[in-house]
């Protein structure tokens, strides 16, 4: 959970998805230029990339900066990260919380099957607390949790319904 990692992945997906938009936005392009039999197909196909690339280019995420002891939760957009930076004075804990509820179906009837997700939250005395981070895999979100608490050299908690 270093803040300042960032994966080759990381650097060129924004680069992949500006490609794939540019992609789709030629496909409609050239559809509507050539009215062919395969024209209907090709707009589908254009609008399909570009609503996955748009859906890609904006995430949203955490990141601390452990020299000023401050967080925030940004967007990020083409890679530029957007967020206002808050003060971590007030927090002293991590906690690790695992929340399960009922999947519904479309029809709003229970299916009877159980979901567990694991969330970690920044919290304190004197500060709402703040949802950071939702995992699927247990080990994964209690070792994220711990590492985030031994960076920030906060007590961790566990909640467990």
């Amino acid at each position: 959970m270093n803040s300042n990692y960032v994966s080759s992945l990381d650097k060129i997906k924004p680069v992949l998805n500006i490609l794939l938009f540019f992609s789709g936005l030629v496909m409609i392009i050239v559809s509507m230029i050539d009215n062919g039999p395969s024209a209907k197909i090709f707009v589908i196909m254009g609008v399909f990339i570009m609503s996955f690339s748009i859906q890609n280019l904006f995430t949203n995420g955490v990141e601390f900066d452990f020299e000023k002891r401050r967080y925030r939760i940004y967007k990020d957009i083409l890679s530029l990260k957007i967020g206002k930076w808050y003060s971590l004075s007030g927090f002293d804990r991590i906690v690790f919380r695992e929340f399960s509820y009922i999947i519904k179906s479309s029809k709003g009837i229970p299916d009877r099957r159980k979901q567990t997700d694991y969330q970690i939250y920044l919290t304190g005395k004197t500060k709402k607390s703040v949802k950071l981070y939702v995992y699927k895999e247990r080990d994964e979100a209690w070792n994220a949790a711990n590492q985030l608490a031994d960076n920030l050299g906060y007590e961790l908690k566990a909640v467990y319904n």
